[in-house]
């Protein structure tokens, strides 16, 4: 069951976690546990194949954060909840 304030986050985004934190999001690390029950993965994108997480099935947004700004990414997560919710 999704939450839809919990948001899994790759460990390498210390200040996004942060600041999603700061911003009234549950943040959780990004394993294969918490890929089924979160509202959003965020993933660092520099590494190829993180988990093989193309290769999960999943109805929740995953978002690359490689070349985004924190800002960017979290209009990513509210305008990606929105077309979900």
């Amino acid at each position: 069951m999704q939450n839809k304030n919990v948001i899994a986050v790759d460990s390498d985004l210390k200040t996004l976690q942060d600041d999603l934190t700061a911003n009234g999001y549950s943040v959780v690390e990004l394993n294969d546990k918490n890929v089924n029950t979160a509202a959003a993965i965020i993933v660092s994108g520099m590494e190829e194949n993180l988990m093989s997480i193309q290769d999960i099935q999943t109805k929740v947004p995953v978002i690359n954060a490689h070349g985004k700004t924190n800002e960017e990414i979290m209009k990513d997560i509210e305008n990606r909840m929105k077309k979900i919710h």
